[in-house]
């Protein structure tokens, strides 16, 4: 298992467009994709699953992937997040 965290710095937080390529970026990946924040643990390839979460500005939040080709995929989607919010 591996994983990071990041912290949401765009001011409309993770609204549905960044969202989106973040699933479509964690649906690439064959294993296991968890995203936590503020608590609550929800399947990163489910867009509404993510939205549920209402991620803002300043949220802090931890994505878990486990299986093969974890660490390249936690290095993709670790710099998705940096380019999208």
């Amino acid at each position: 298992m591996t994983g990071f965290t990041y912290h949401i710095k765009a001011a409309e937080g993770l609204h549905a467009l960044p969202a989106a390529a973040f699933v479509k970026q964690a649906g690439d990946f064959p294993g296991s994709a968890v995203l936590t924040c503020k608590g609550r643990s929800v399947d990163a390839k489910r867009v509404m699953h993510v939205m549920s979460l209402g991620i803002k500005q300043n949220d802090v939040i931890e994505v878990s992937l486990n299986g093969d080709g974890e660490d390249e995929a936690a290095s993709k989607l670790k710099e998705l997040c940096e380019k999208l919010f």
